[in-house]
């Protein structure tokens, strides 16, 4: 298990993640800014991750959740500027792109295609209170999503 945040908080989804094996690191972005072709500005209820995996020649990057309290269309709308930019940073990155819907169980994933800006419901993650209920459900969903290390 990852070590806990120094500050005591953090998110469900953060703490969730923390269930995988320890190499399997997350960056919180959330109130960080980024620069790549455009800024994005995240707030509490647009928590975002990304993860890596590293070694001691390079870090590669896997996959970028944003999480969301609610479904909303607006959320994938290739309208808005904030969806783009999304992508154009999971292009540079070279990693997925996950949408993740809910503030409790279940957490509903989506994969959104980094070419086309399609979306499509990758996975239900239902968990309970249960740390080793958790851990098996949170590896079982990394591994559907195509995330879980190879063995």
């Amino acid at each position: 298990m990852t070590k806990p945040r120094f500050d005591g908080k953090g998110s469900l989804f953060g703490e969730l993640h923390r269930q995988l094996d320890s190499d399997i690191c997350m960056l919180d972005i959330d109130r960080m800014s980024l620069l790549i072709t455009q800024q994005v500005w995240l707030h509490k209820e647009n928590e975002c991750f990304i993860e890596y995996r590293h070694d001691a020649e390079q870090i590669t990057f896997k996959a970028i959740f944003e999480l969301k309290y609610k479904f909303n269309e607006r959320i994938f709308d290739l309208n808005e500027s904030v969806n783009r930019a999304r992508i154009a940073i999971a292009k540079k990155l070279e990693c997925k792109l996950f949408v993740v819907i809910g503030n409790q169980s279940p957490l509903e994933f989506y994969e959104i295609d980094t070419e086309t800006g399609a979306y499509n419901k990758s996975y239900t993650l239902i968990f309970t209170n249960d740390k080793q209920e958790q851990k098996k459900a949170m590896e079982k969903c990394w591994q559907q999503l195509g995330l879980q290390k190879a063995s």
